[in-house]
C-alpha cells in the first residue's frame, strides 16, 4: 500500500510539471550541446597529424572556448582553443602494424555564469 502512495505521488508531480524531465534539465544547464567530432584523416600514423574537429549545436558562437585534453597541439590560426586543432601523433605502443585509440576529452565554455561548460571524451585510432 505504501508504495502505491509513493507511485500516485511521483505521477502527481509530474503531471504538474514540479518534478523537471531530465531531458528539458539536461540541456537547460550545459552552455551548449557536442554533437560530433570529425578527423581527417579517420586514422593517423604516428608522427603524422590529424585535424580534429569538435562539432557543437551552437557553432557560429565566437565566444565558445575549447580545452582540449592533448599534448602537442598544433596551433591553427595562432589559437589552440578553437573548435578545430591539429594534433600530431605519438607512439602508443611497441607493436607495430596495430592500430590503436587514444581516449582524451575536450571541454567548451563560453565563460556563462548561469550555465556550466559540457565535456565529451573522443577516440584518436593511432597506426602504429
Amino acid at each position: 500500500m505504501k508504495i502505491f502512495k509513493i507511485i500516485l505521488l511521483v505521477l502527481f508531480l509530474y503531471s504538474c510539471n514540479l518534478v523537471p524531465d531530465p531531458e528539458t534539465r539536461e540541456v537547460e544547464e550545459y552552455q551548449t550541446i557536442i554533437l560530433g567530432f570529425s578527423f581527417s584523416p579517420d586514422t593517423v600514423a604516428v608522427g603524422d597529424t590529424v585535424l580534429i574537429k569538435c562539432i557543437i549545436e551552437d557553432s557560429l558562437d565566437t565566444s565558445f572556448r575549447f580545452d582540449w585534453g592533448l599534448e602537442n597541439k598544433i596551433p591553427i590560426n595562432g589559437r589552440i582553443d578553437s573548435s578545430v586543432i591539429k594534433w600530431e601523433a605519438v607512439e602508443m605502443s611497441q607493436q607495430t602494424n596495430i592500430v590503436t585509440q587514444l581516449r582524451r576529452s575536450v571541454t567548451v565554455d563560453n565563460s556563462s555564469e548561469t550555465k556550466e561548460p559540457v565535456s565529451e571524451s573522443f577516440s584518436i585510432k593511432i597506426q602504429q
